[in-house]
């Protein structure tokens, strides 16, 4: 993952055994880590923990089932490619190689429902003692 995203721990979290499609997904800064550095977490936990962990943090992203938000690029739909000022058409290029983009990072580090993302304020080890 170092050539897609350097410098970046995902750490995904399945709450629930009965509905493992729901996630929690988060994205791990060095610089908040006890020791700060993310082979030691690595090799502290494993890459597939086994032991529960818990997550507290602030939701920012929880998408629906159907995804109804307005897509910017729609205000090109009404004109053909030649009706376009030079100026417009190159908005138009760059709108979409940026949509290129975000599909690409949906890929690796957006959730899709019934996942959503948080920014984490603690993670932590639960110890139940029965």
């Amino acid at each position: 993952m170092d050539t897609f995203s350097p410098n970046r721990l995902n750490f995904r979290l399945a709450p629930f055994d009965s509905f493992p499609e729901f996630q929690i997904l988060s994205n791990l800064k060095s610089q908040y880590l006890v020791n700060g550095d993310f082979e030691n977490v690595i090799f502290t936990y494993g890459s597939r923990p086994n032991i529960k962990l818990s997550v507290f943090g602030v939701i920012t992203s929880c998408p629906r089932k159907k995804d109804i938000r307005v897509d910017l690029n729609d205000e090109f739909l009404g004109y053909e490619d030649d009706e376009l000022t030079e100026a417009v058409a190159y908005d138009k290029i760059f709108r979409n190689v940026f949509s290129s983009f975000e599909n690409f990072e949906k890929f690796f580090f957006v959730p899709s429902f019934p996942k959503i993302a948080i920014s984490p304020i603690a993670i932590y080890r639960e110890v139940i003692i029965e």
